[in-house]
């Protein structure tokens, strides 16, 4: 694993955030770990880098090169047309172990943990800290750490729960089974949760918080199949009254909106978010990427997040292109009036359905399914057969989803469902596509990250 022996470093940002907890004063030049843990304000400096950087590459990057393109292009969410592009070469299902986009979001997502680990370490052995920034600091870096974890499980598979800045041991560390990368996740969160603050106001939901802690608990127990807990932590939040849901479905990514749990707010620079800038489309046929054909006929006749969420333009053979809509507001305008959202209420609602249908409590997850059909405006679903909720819960998520960080994928995969739609999907699909390859440079730093993959 390529992570450098160094000291924390913070950079000058040429972008600066209208968000309270970015409006610090970062350092004009470099400092080293023992400075930056030895000051308030500096330490969550340090923090606020932690934060451009989960922004500006890996997992959840709204660009071109982040989780939600890479992911969506890989399953059956995007196509892609840039046929000398890496997004091209995911839908294409053109990988392998040295493909430089497996490298890239590898290595970006474990220098951003190593980065987390510096954090934890330096407040850790801190005299200079106070004791509530201390707190504060270290369940957010507790949250980051599981969830990137989380992301790179949900690709790879097997991979190490890093907690070390340690060099030799990083370059040694072994793999692990997806099952320890979930306990590992799980007890972070925990203890993040016990850190966090309670709650955030409308419009300030841009550090985690103890609901945030509580809905990735929910998402990590609905992948260990612990369905007792995932209904339990997933209750947190809908009986939360802070997250409700919008009631218009056009309002979800706004700043203010209800069900928003976290997110980032995009840079005054930028003005708007860089999900707006990738995903909408400014001429057809399309360049770079747009929604599947078959993801859009899967919505039925007058749902309105298809009418709210999926923009369409048209090539001068009057052919029509679709593309993702959720964020409207893709042009410089000032102040921000969309958030990247992460989390949302949406996906609790969806999870303690799954949960209660697999506890043999159908009608409550009709219930919960029929909260976001409702709000769709579709009709309501009635069927008690345990498989066909199961069914319609993936379908639901399918369509709520898409285009959000890869959530499409890792449930496909963990519900043993990815075969079987992939295959339909992709031609040149085969099962070992499940999994991302390990890339290449790392195996041969560190063999015992393998084995590799099988088929690769």
């Amino acid at each position: 694993m390529m992570l450098k022996k160094i000291f924390l470093l913070i950079s000058v940002s040429v972008i600066t955030s209208c968000s309270d907890f970015l409006n610090v004063d970062l350092p004009k030049d470099q400092l080293t770990k023992d400075l930056v843990f030895n000051d308030d304000n500096l330490a969550r400096s340090a923090m606020a880098g932690v934060y451009r950087s989960l922004e500006t590459g890996g997992f959840l990057f709204g660009g071109a090169s982040g989780g939600g393109v890479y992911l969506g292009c890989y399953s059956d969410e995007l196509v892609a047309y840039n046929t000398t592009s890496s997004e091209y070469q995911l839908y294409n299902m053109d990988v392998n172990a040295r493909s430089s986009m497996v490298k890239n979001l590898w290595q970006t997502s474990f220098n951003q943990i190593y980065s987390i680990n510096s954090i934890i370490d330096g407040l850790e052995n801190s005299a200079g800290v106070s004791a509530a920034v201390k707190k504060q600091l270290r369940g957010e870096a507790l949250f980051l750490r599981a969830l990137l974890h989380l992301y790179l499980a949900g690709t790879y598979d097997r991979i190490p729960y890093v907690t070390s800045i340690s060099y030799e041991l990083n370059q040694s560390i072994s793999s692990q089974p997806i099952d320890a990368v979930l306990s590992a996740a799980r007890k972070d969160v925990e203890e993040a949760l016990s850190l966090l603050p309670d709650n955030a106001a409308r419009g300030l939901r841009i550090r985690p918080t103890k609901a945030a802690a509580y809905a990735l608990l929910a998402r990590v127990a609905l992948y260990q199949k612990d369905w007792q807990n995932a209904v339990l932590y997933s209750s947190k939040i809908i009986a939360d009254p802070a997250y409700t849901l919008e009631p218009d479905v056009k309002t979800v990514f706004l700043k203010e909106g209800r069900s928003v749990i976290w997110a980032f707010e995009p840079p005054v620079a930028l003005g708007n978010t860089r999900e707006a800038i990738t995903y909408i489309l400014l001429g057809a046929p399309p360049s770079t990427i747009s929604l599947s054909p078959s993801l859009v006929a899967a919505f039925s006749t007058g749902d309105k997040r298809a009418l709210a969420w999926i923009g369409t333009i048209r090539d001068s053979g009057n052919r029509p292109y679709y593309y993702a809509y959720k964020y409207k507001q893709n042009k410089p305008a000032g102040t921000p009036k969309e958030c990247s959202v992460v989390l949302r209420a949406e996906e609790q609602y969806l999870i303690r359905a799954e949960a209660y249908a697999q506890l043999g409590e159908q009608a409550k997850a009709l219930q919960d399914i029929n909260v976001i059909r409702q709000r769709a405006g579709i009709p309501l679903y009635t069927t008690l057969d345990k498989q066909l909720i199961l069914d319609e819960i993936s379908k639901e998520k399918k369509l709520e989803f898409f285009t959000e960080y890869g959530l499409r994928f890792f449930d496909l995969k963990r519900t043993g469902r990815i075969q079987a739609v992939m295959v339909d999907a992709k031609p040149n699909w085969t099962s070992k596509f499940q999994n991302f390859p390990i890339p290449e440079s790392e195996l041969l730093l560190n063999p015992k990250l393998g084995p590799q993959n099988e088929g690769f």
